[in-house]
């Protein structure tokens, strides 16, 4: 593996944007382009021209064939990601476009579910599913997936889609916080005082979710003793792995909520 994603680092730190540039376009491999753009978004001396052309240059790194497909889209669930979160609209629906095309024709849906994930967690309360591709045809990923432990992850997911449209961001929030078991991994326990202060800054009425914050640290704790007992019986290295983050991360959430 090369470590052209340090050099690039580098080089944007120092300015060198046309070496920086060099770099990017002459990248062909998926899994290397995958770092460089990692390394775009993360890297705050970043300028727009070297992430448009990182991404362009990673469109242009797929593959069209089964085994290649799989990989490409589980290169590009590694950043979709901090893409929502840069609001690169433009492009997550270039790449969900050829995502699913590619899982449709050549058969291989691997990782389409990460995306779907990542609109479900990222997407604004009135982005329309089809836009970014989630039409039934392609959410049929989330419905062939029988790992329970994948499934529950991709729990909230299914019940943002299902509720979607939403009639407005107070529908919207208030659909979350009436489902605080959805928000105990992913989302820390001060996100529900903090979608509870968005809907007092709506002028909405919040009254009915007073005891929501102890209902949350009830969940929270019984979350906690669930991930700590499958974490004991769990042989697989990445499910351990996977747990023992998530209870890292409900521990913090409940330390928030304090």
């Amino acid at each position: 593996m090369s470590e052209n994603y340090k050099k690039l680092e580098t080089m944007i730190q120092n300015g060198k944007f046309d070496d920086a540039m060099a770099i990017i376009k002459n990248e062909t491999d998926h899994h290397e382009g995958e770092n460089l753009v990692s390394t775009i978004l993360r890297t705050k001396e970043s300028t727009p021209e070297l992430l448009e052309a990182a991404l362009e240059m990673f469109l242009n790194t797929k593959k069209n064939s089964y085994q290649q497909h799989g990989f490409w889209v589980h290169s590009l669930s590694h950043f979709s990601g901090p893409l929502w979160r840069h609001r690169a609209d433009k492009w997550i629906k270039k790449f969900y476009e050829t995502a699913f095309k590619g899982a449709n024709e050549l058969g291989n849906p691997s990782c389409s579910d990460r995306l779907v994930d990542d609109f479900a967690w990222y997407a604004n309360w009135n982005d329309d599913l089809t836009d970014f591709g989630l039409t039934p045809e392609n959410l049929r990923c989330l419905n062939d997936i029988h790992d329970k432990h994948l499934n529950k992850k991709l729990a909230y997911a299914k019940s943002r889609i299902e509720a979607s449209p939403f009639a407005s961001e107070e529908a919207f929030i208030r659909w979350k916080l009436n489902r605080p078991e959805t928000l105990t991994i992913y989302d820390f326990g001060n996100v529900i005082q903090s979608l509870i202060q968005q809907l007092e800054q709506l002028g909405a009425d919040t009254g009915e979710f007073k005891n929501l914050v102890k209902e949350v640290k009830e969940l929270l704790t019984k979350k906690l003793s669930e991930l700590e007992g499958q974490v004991s019986t769990e042989t697989r290295d990445a499910w351990k792995e996977w747990l023992e983050k998530d209870i890292s991360k409900t521990k913090k959430a409940l330390a928030s909520l304090n």
